[in-house]
């Protein structure tokens, strides 16, 4: 197994630019012929993201860029952390992505 980590300095609160720099370190590692792809602690959200996980749409922008990664995961795995929402409790996870979905939280 050939195996990428991605050394990428999130932006606190930036879900956009985040996903894009998770979009272009996938594209590098299928380039590189890797099998997965590791990304930091919290990486859809930049670290750390303190109150801003108070707020229910940030929360919501952060699923929805780890959906958006799933669909990058069809030639490479993917491993990304991001903020996992459990009825009224939330948690620092990691998402472990292939095959255009998300395997295991």
């Amino acid at each position: 197994m050939k195996l990428g980590i991605a050394q990428v300095n999130p932006i606190v609160g930036n879900i956009q630019a985040n996903f894009q720099k998770i979009e272009e370190y996938v594209k590098r590692g299928e380039s590189y012929g890797v099998d997965l792809v590791v990304f930091p602690e919290l990486c859809i959200t930049g670290y750390p993201p303190e109150d801003l996980i108070l707020r229910e749409y940030f929360v919501d922008e952060n699923l929805v860029a780890l959906n958006k990664a799933a669909k990058l995961s069809n030639r490479i795995a993917i491993i990304v952390g991001f903020i996992e929402r459990e009825k009224e409790k939330k948690y620092n996870s990691l998402a472990f992505i292939s095959n255009g979905k998300i395997e295991k939280i």
